[in-house]
């Protein structure tokens, strides 16, 4: 499609005509057609504007319910763009779902949804909220220290694929059973310091045997160390290895997992563990922890109740 003349064109031969000279004259003189001389001088005179009208594109019969329809998607978020239709419908707007799919995408209107606990509406569970987070404005940041743990299984692979239409894609996971893989780390104000792998589930004594021997002796004296309310994280000896070592424990309020920096680096690290098949979690957790540039954990003692420990090891990375 060819461009539209310059408006300064259009300009020249509307004067052009007003200076005398006939719509065929301008047209020659300018070499442009008659007729465009002759549409040009109607639209000035209708409309006073002499500029190319816009083409291309095309306006979807949505847009004419642009309210309602974003109304309806209001009223109940998580509707499925089938849902939304059978709605539209019901109140007489016409619509297919593919036109319901591009004017939702012309507005910026995407599909999400993040799942809260309910629990934090309750009153003592606000109040503590509220307390938190007017108590943050008092602490130090270069002294926060927080720590939390992220876990990844063998089976955390891509779940969709493409392949031709009418056809199923088949990949293979354990089901039966698979290796658990737990990664544990402090966050501080400018870095990632005392990571450890456990090979299993956290528990306890897998804490405890983490503060004592991992997250210490970074510790310094006035730090502010939190964690969240996992029972895991409330055994014996927990809260008096790190006050022996100079710092304070604070625990969140319960029902508050948005409120630690940590949990925004662990939520990355489980997207990053949606890897092809032929890609193990095993070597990102290993490579996640070289990312950090740790220090050396030491060995720490296996017992009957707690799952083995991996320390970092240079060598092996």
């Amino acid at each position: 499609m060819p461009k539209s003349l310059s408006g300064d064109l259009r300009e020249r031969v509307i004067e052009a005509v007003q200076a005398g000279a006939s719509r065929r004259e301008a047209g020659e003189r300018f070499e442009i057609s008659a007729s465009a001389a002759v549409k040009w001088l109607q639209r000035w005179r209708d409309h006073g504007v002499c500029v190319a009208k816009p083409r291309g594109g095309s306006r979807s019969i949505l847009e004419d319910h642009a309210e309602r329809i974003l109304a309806l998607a209001g009223e109940q978020p998580d509707r499925t763009l089938d849902e939304l239709v059978a709605a539209m419908r019901k109140r007489r707007i016409p619509g297919s779902r593919s036109a319901l799919w591009r004017f939702l995408d012309r507005h910026d209107i995407t599909f999400k949804k993040s799942l809260r606990a309910a629990e934090q509406h309750r009153a003592d569970v606000a109040r503590a909220r509220r307390r938190w987070i007017r108590q943050q404005g008092y602490l130090d940041t270069t002294r926060l220290v927080f720590i939390d743990e992220t876990a990844v299984t063998i089976n955390m692979v891509r779940l969709r694929g493409r392949c031709p239409r009418g056809e199923r894609l088949i990949s293979h996971v354990p089901q039966g059973a698979w290796k658990t893989i737990t990664f544990v780390a402090a966050l501080r104000h400018n870095k990632m310091v005392a990571p450890m792998v456990l090979d299993g589930p956290i528990n306890g004594a897998a804490f405890v045997a983490y503060i004592e021997q991992c997250l210490v002796p970074t510790l310094k004296r006035g730090d502010i160390v939190v964690i969240d309310n996992l029972p895991a994280h409330k055994g014996a000896g927990v809260k008096d290895a790190i006050e022996a070592a100079g710092a304070t424990l604070q625990y969140l309020p319960q029902y508050s997992p948005t409120s630690t920096r940590s949990r925004c680096r662990s939520a990355n690290s489980k997207h990053l563990c949606e890897r092809p098949q032929s890609e193990l979690s095993v070597v990102f957790a290993v490579g996640y922890v070289r990312s950090c540039q740790p220090s050396v954990a030491r060995h720490v003692e296996i017992t009957s109740d707690m799952p083995a420990m991996c320390p970092y090891d240079r060598n092996l990375l």
